[in-house]
């Protein structure tokens, strides 16, 4: 377990810490979802960018540098190094190298190893791509629901966690409604429209 604290007479705090202003704060997990195939690995990399490299962009500033460990079910390893290139390379810079873990299973029964992997390597933030998969595709069972983001929440560190929608006519994210109600936020991305200028 976790120690117990007092609270009640806790020194105000100065500001609210982040890991990326206004974006992510530090410590919770975050819901970035939409339509398969929509970039979301590619925001979450470019996400990751910003803040392993300390760099302001797009109205997004860390609050500094840190580590990210990002949990894939999804893409493999070279698929997800060429997009962080390719995104570096657009940004100019050199890539950075961040703490990746080929995942199966249900993240629940590979938390030990997740831990591990924190504590060895001093991560401050993980990606976990993605909540389906990590949830064994029980993504429309509450407990299970539940159940995923108490583990996130027993690592201490601050998640961004990519979901999916049901189908393009879907409103939220897909599955259970606790998905909603444990993150500390949740952000959709959707395609838009490219208005060519002459």
């Amino acid at each position: 377990g976790h120690p117990m604290v007092m609270i009640g007479n806790l020194p105000v705090r100065k500001e609210v810490p982040y890991m990326l202003h206004p974006l992510i704060r530090k410590d919770v997990p975050y819901i970035l979802y939409g339509e398969s195939g929509i970039g979301k690995s590619y925001v979450s990399l470019f996400i990751s960018i910003l803040i392993t490299n300390s760099i302001a962009s797009a109205g997004m500033v860390p609050n500094k540098s840190a580590r990210i460990l990002y949990l894939d079910w999804e893409d493999g390893e070279q698929n997800l190094d060429e997009r962080l290139k390719a995104l570096s390379n657009g940004l100019g810079i050199t890539a950075p190298e961040l703490h990746y873990q080929y995942m199966d299973g249900m993240l629940k029964d590979r938390l030990e190893m997740v831990s591990e992997r924190i504590a060895t390597y001093d991560i401050n933030m993980i990606i976990v791509d993605s909540k389906g998969a990590s949830l064994g595709g029980r993504i429309n069972e509450a407990d299970a629901t539940v159940q995923l983001f108490n583990s996130i929440r027993s690592l201490r560190i601050t998640s961004l966690v990519i979901d999916h929608v049901a189908k393009q006519s879907a409103i939220g994210p897909i599955g259970s409604t606790f998905t909603v109600a444990e993150a500390r936020n949740v952000w959709e991305m959707r395609s838009g429209e490219h208005i060519a200028s002459n």
